[in-house]
């Protein structure tokens, strides 16, 4: 006898919501936590390093103080999130002006960097992977 397990629509809807998340999870962590480093001669901390290859690898070049947030710490209180991504951000753009690259604010939802940025970054991490191996 073959007897199916009824699903309620409310149980179904959490089920699809949880594997929305899972898949926000792994999304995030493709994109905020970075395996790949750039040149140490840029001198560049190790959260703002994690800042500028997650702004670079970005959709557009964006992320909201929220994501940069998760890209640069493992903790979060709303209180300190805009403070701490300001400060990394203003320590990010004094090591990288000479390089040519930007990161742009968006006033009141985060920043962004330029697609021209976005290459340099990109190019960098290729050299510094050819460096390392």
């Amino acid at each position: 006898m073959n007897v199916a397990l009824a699903i309620s629509p409310a149980e179904r809807r959490l089920r699809d919501r949880i594997d929305e998340l899972e898949e926000e999870v792994r999304q995030c962590r493709d994109l905020l936590v970075p395996a790949e480093i750039l040149p140490f001669d840029w001198g560049l901390e190790p959260a703002q390093n994690r800042l500028v290859i997650a702004l670079a690898k970005a959709p557009n070049g964006y992320l909201t103080h929220e994501q940069i947030y998760r890209a640069v710490s493992m903790y979060s209180t709303e209180s300190t999130v805009r403070a701490i991504v300001g400060i990394q951000i203003h320590r990010a753009r004094k090591k990288l002006a000479s390089r040519q690259i930007t990161i742009n604010t968006r006033w009141g939802t985060g920043y962004e960097m330029p697609q021209a940025s976005r290459d340099i970054i990109k190019a960098a991490i290729r050299f510094a992977a050819r460096e390392i191996a």
